[in-house]
Parts: structure tokens; C-alpha cells; sequence
């Protein structure tokens, strides 16, 4: 740009409220000129800025890619625009909305021309505002699986309820079918619990079974699924398990159940049902085979594992 040509300019962009610089198309993007709004911004001098790269504005924040789109956009000889986070004198960051345009003279680009507006309370107000949305969105998330709690955890027990566990039992039997993966399962029954709540009372009766169930949830897999089933039954589904597999975890449950000791109720038993799941099965075929081995465990004797193929 001549002289002549500057001059009729300057009046106008010295104090206008855009920051403007002028630059050479070296490849450093020397700054040849910069009106008073940028050196505001910049906290620089205007001496201090002329003959100087534009990196002496950048932020190391910004990823090089944007500046590599920002000269690749204005070399063919087209505008850029976009929001840049820079650096001012001090070190401290301030954000613009910036417009590069190439000045093309006999269909060669002679310099270009930087017009930045500054936008920085802006920028603060949308990063406190999305810094918001991203409390309030773990604040929900929190709330929500407190409420999945309530919805799915057995409130005496503190293990899985019915609820929770006919929606997991429903995935597992399609995850069998569709893989033909193993897949057992089995139903423990806390034997002759109504003497616990006719002797001692229904306190020492939920206190027993807080204490089982809770022996059984520590003891098994994480893999595993361990529910309450309803009153004094418990399930559980044990995922990638033979039934000989299944029928040995069930006994060593069973054994370490009847080594507990309730402080009022004393030692307490438990009987089994297992059974694997065969292809085809439904569900209601499923629990059947299940409960009926815990039939015939209760009527040989209880504190028992009986299995139904």
C-alpha cells in the first residue's frame, strides 16, 4: 500500500473501535502497521509492535493448526475468519474475533490486513456459562444414579432387587443365545426363616438377612449377579459358568453361610437350587428348572445344593 493511499486510511482506522494491523506476506507475517485500538488491547506500544511477527500476539493455547488454516486461507486469496485466543504484553490472555483479508493488487497479494474485534468479556461469560452447564450436568448425573439407587437396590439388603435383576436376567439370556455363551444360575433359600422372626422378632429376622446377603455379595465374582428374589430367597446369575461350576460356588456359599453366627439368632443355613440355561429356553423355563432343584433341596433335608438339568 503507498503512502498516498495510507494517508486517505489512516484517519479513519487509527481510532476506530477494531484493533487493525497491517502485515507484510512474509512468511513470519511482519507488522507493519497497528491503529491504537490494538495497542489498547495488545498492551503494546506501537514501536514496539512494528517490525515484529504476528507470533509475538500468539498464545501458546491455540493449536497450530489454526494458524496453519489461517495462512493456507489467506495464500488463496480468500478471507478468514474465526475466534483467537492471544497473549498481551503482560502474559495475560485476551480473545478476538478476527477477519484476515489479503490485499490484492495485479492479481498478487501485496499485504494483508488483520481486523480483530475484542471480544474477551464475551468469551469469559460463555466459559463461566458452559463451566455451569458442566456442574449442573454432574450434579444431574449424581442425582440420577442416586435415584437408579433407590430404584434398584434392595432397601433391607443393600444387593440388587427383583426389579434390577428381571432387567439383567432378560440381557443375559439374549448375550447366551446370541453367543452361546454358559450361563447358570441359582436361587438360595434361607432355611426354616420363620423361626428366626416368630422366636426373635422381625428386627433379628432382617438382621440375618442383611448379614447373608451381605456374606454372598463379597464373596462372589464381580462378573456374577446377586439379587434379592423376594422375602427370604436370594438369586443369583452366574455369567461364562458350567453348571458342575456353579453347583461347586453354590456349596462353598453354603458352607461359609452355615459358619456365620447372628449375636441373638445364632447359626443360620441355607439350601440351593441350580440349573444352567439351555438353548431355547425361556425365562419362565429358566427360574422353573431353578426352583425346582430348591425344592428338592428343601425336602432332602435343607442346608443342601441340588441341581436340575
Amino acid at each position: 500500500m503507498d503512502n498516498s493511499s495510507f494517508n486517505v486510511l489512516e484517519n479513519y482506522i487509527k481510532h476506530i473501535e477494531e484493533a487493525f494491523i497491517i502485515s507484510k506476506t512474509d512468511k513470519k507475517g511482519i507488522i507493519t502497521y497497528a491503529n491504537d485500538k490494538f495497542c489498547e488491547i495488545s498492551g503494546y506500544k506501537r514501536e514496539e509492535l512494528i517490525g515484529q511477527p504476528h507470533n509475538i500476539v500468539r498464545h501458546p493455547d491455540v493449536p497450530s493448526k489454526v494458524f496453519k488454516k489461517l495462512w493456507e486461507t489467506i495464500k488463496s486469496k480468500n478471507i478468514f475468519t474465526g475466534v483467537v485466543k492471544n497473549r498481551n504484553k503482560s502474559g495475560g490472555t485476551y480473545v478476538t474475533e478476527i477477519k484476515v483479508f489479503p490485499i490484492v493488487i495485479e492479481d498478487e497479494i501485496v499485504e494483508y490486513i488483520s481486523v480483530r474485534t475484542d471480544i474477551t468479556a464475551y468469551a469469559k461469560e460463555k466459559e463461566k456459562d458452559i463451566s455451569l452447564a458442566k456442574q449442573n450436568f454432574k450434579t444431574e448425573r449424581m442425582r440420577f444414579k442416586e435415584l437408579a439407587n433407590v430404584a434398584y437396590v434392595d432397601n433391607l439388603t443393600k444387593v440388587f432387587n427383583r426389579l434390577k435383576f428381571d432387567e439383567l436376567v432378560e440381557t443375559e439370556l439374549l448375550s447366551a443365545e446370541k453367543f452361546d455363551s454358559s450361563l447358570s444360575m441359582a436361587i438360595l433359600d434361607i432355611d426354616h426363616f420363620k423361626k428366626f422372626n416368630d422366636t426373635y422378632g422381625h428386627l433379628i429376622g432382617d438382621e440375618v438377612l442383611f448379614m447373608i446377603a451381605q456374606y454372598v455379595q463379597n464373596t462372589l465374582r464381580n462378573t456374577d449377579i446377586f439379587a434379592r428374589w423376594g422375602g427370604e430367597e436370594f438369586v443369583i446369575l452366574f455369567r461364562n459358568t458350567e453348571l458342575e461350576d456353579a453347583k461347586d460356588v453354590a456349596n462353598k456359599l453354603r458352607e461359609g453361610i452355615s459358619k456365620l453366627k447372628h449375636n441373638v439368632a445364632g447359626e443360620v443355613t441355607a439350601s440351593f437350587g441350580v440349573t444352567q440355561y439351555q438353548k431355547f429356553d425361556t425365562l419362565k423355563d429358566f427360574i422353573q428348572r431353578c426352583d425346582n432343584a430348591l425344592y428338592e433341596a428343601k425336602a432332602n433335608g435343607r442346608n443342601r445344593v441340588e441341581i436340575s438339568k
